[in-house]
């Protein structure tokens, strides 16, 4: 089984989810699992291609 982080983007801000957070976010960023998204249009698309 492979893991994927799905990370919602807010524009501008960026939220502080704290060091070790990102350190995680890092890691699966490196394995290319990570996946940001902002509209819901992206959120579906992301969700369909690993499905």
């Amino acid at each position: 089984m492979t893991n994927h982080v799905l990370e919602r983007e807010y524009g501008d801000e960026e939220p502080s989810l704290g060091w070790m957070h990102d350190g995680v976010y890092e890691l699966f960023e490196q394995e290319g699992q990570s996946y940001r998204w902002q509209t819901e249009e992206q959120l579906v698309a992301v969700t369909e291609k690993l499905s």
